[in-house]
């Protein structure tokens, strides 16, 4: 895990709405008084972790390739939550100023993901092409509502293919 210390990885946990207000102590307090055994915050770290590294893949293929990133839900079977639902399909283009500020996740258990759209691919999806709006952004603490419910959180931890 060498490379959640990268000076991106750093810039990242700094800028980033819910990376830079989050340590480890921070979020197994949280899952601790969400009820969560020791066990399973053990693998909510790890998927957090995983997050993160797929975070900062996203946005060196951004850096790299140009285009935008797509707010996609990361699986069917888990919705995004009220505030997040009508952020699906949004864009964040590569030119504004600090991209991963406008990213997901919005909140520890957010159902929300992005995926990157090189140019071309841009240019041809029609249904991509809403830009997200800051304002449209969800506010709050650091939990997405969804994972308010324990069992629902319980279900963020698996890994996608058992959602």
């Amino acid at each position: 895990m060498t490379a959640l210390y990268t000076p991106e990885a750093r810039q990242l946990m700094a800028i980033h709405p819910l990376f830079k207000r989050l340590s480890g102590q921070v979020i197994w307090a949280l899952l601790e008084e969400a009820g969560l055994d020791p066990d399973a915050i053990d693998a909510f770290m790890d998927r957090f972790e995983k997050l993160r590294a797929e975070t900062l893949s996203l946005l060196d293929e951004l850096d790299n390739e140009g285009g935008a990133l797509e707010i996609v839900a990361r699986n069917a079977t888990c919705p995004a939550c009220e505030s997040c639902a009508s952020l699906v399909g949004r864009c964040i283009p590569g030119d504004v100023p600090a991209p991963y500020s406008l990213m997901p996740p919005y909140g520890l258990g957010c159902r929300l993901t992005a995926r990157h759209l090189p140019p071309a691919t841009l240019m041809t999806n029609t249904d991509a092409r809403l830009l997200i709006d800051p304002e449209d952004l969800p506010v709050g603490g650091p939990m997405c509502s969804c994972a308010m419910e324990q069992d629902d959180l319980a279900r963020w931890l698996l890994p996608d293919q058992e959602k």
